[in-house]
């Protein structure tokens, strides 16, 4: 069984631990330079609409008019806030892949004491008291699933913060939850959709379908990217003790 553990809010939900007020009043996060909104809370969201990405300048005086808090982006805490939670996760399943600053993939071989919901509750429970960040949990037999049933979490406030799925209810919960364009890839041949697009679409259906295809480095490739540029050398002569040696100074253009 997969689990997909997310923080909810990532940068506002760090800002509120130490900021009581911003609990009650909603706190929004600017990027660098505050050009922008990068995160805002669900209190933020209720008054001031989905402004994320707006430029702030724009929004100031709406911000100013509704009490929600504005804070800088301050990417050290929310590094440090993130590596206490995936310590944490790291005590359910010694098979972790970190999927980014607020996203975990945990890898379960065996089944829990209780069942799988009651150990997505445990979760979420043990990180919110020993971070003070709320989480939402999504688990099911493959990666993508566990994402779906972690997106069902978030938006779904009935949930409590947990979804399963699992392989009895996989066609059902796709189905229920209106992802119109998952349930009909679902519906798809995964060998016929290989052939029409390619392998990596074909593994999708596969996943949807309840069947794991993904490992950990599948997940999430570390990017790769190659750059071309040129140089020219230049002999120092002219600095005491470094006759004889080179240094490249690069020339862009040239």
């Amino acid at each position: 069984m997969f689990a997909l553990v997310d923080v909810n809010s990532m940068y506002a939900s760090c800002e509120k631990i130490f900021d009581p007020l911003a609990r009650r009043t909603g706190v929004i996060v600017l990027s660098n330079n505050d050009g922008c909104v990068v995160a805002m809370c669900r209190l933020a969201k209720a008054k001031l609409g989905n402004v994320k990405f707006q430029p702030y300048f724009k929004i100031s005086k709406q911000v100013e008019a509704s009490g929600v808090i504005v804070r800088s982006s301050n990417y050290e805490l929310y590094s440090d806030l993130s590596a206490s939670i995936m310590d944490i996760l790291s005590r359910y399943s010694p098979e972790q892949h970190i999927y980014s600053i607020d996203e975990s993939f945990l890898l379960f071989q065996t089944q829990p004491k209780e069942n799988w919901w009651h150990l997505g509750k445990e979760i979420r429970r043990v990180i919110w008291q020993e971070a003070r960040l709320p989480i939402c949990v999504g688990m099911g037999p493959t990666a993508t699933l566990a994402k779906a049933a972690n997106n069902f979490a978030k938006k779904n406030r009935d949930t409590g913060g947990v979804c399963v799925i699992d392989k009895q209810n996989i066609m059902a919960i796709l189905q229920g939850m209106a992802i119109d364009n998952a349930w009909k890839l679902s519906q798809q041949p995964a060998k016929l959709m290989r052939q029409q697009f390619s392998v990596n679409i074909e593994r999708t259906v596969r996943e949807l379908q309840g069947e794991s295809c993904l490992t950990w480095d599948e997940v999430r490739s570390p990017k790769q990217q190659i750059f071309s540029t040129r140089a020219k050398i230049v002999r120092i002569n002219h600095i005491p003790g470094l006759f004889n040696r080179y240094r490249f100074c690069w020339v862009h253009g040239h």
